[in-house]
């Protein structure tokens, strides 16, 4: 079993095993093919709760929450 890349395009990432004299794509150029509707919405989720934690940790600070010149 041989791995080969396709030679036409260098920026296409599929890929295709060589098995007994049949070029056979791999799972993942497969998958890529199918439209994943649910990952936008997971990926700004995600997106959201880290930036929501970095500025938690950010604002927990009290430099950073109250001004460096004292109050009158």
């Amino acid at each position: 079993m041989t791995t080969t890349k396709s030679q036409s395009n260098p920026w296409d990432r599929s890929r295709f095993y060589r098995i007994e004299g049949s070029e056979l794509p791999s799972v993942t150029t497969v998958l890529e093919v199918i439209a994943k509707p649910a990952l936008g919405p997971w990926y700004a989720k995600e997106e959201r709760r880290y930036f929501e934690a970095a500025m938690l940790e950010v604002l927990s600070k009290p430099s950073m929450c109250s001004p460096p010149w004292p109050r009158p």
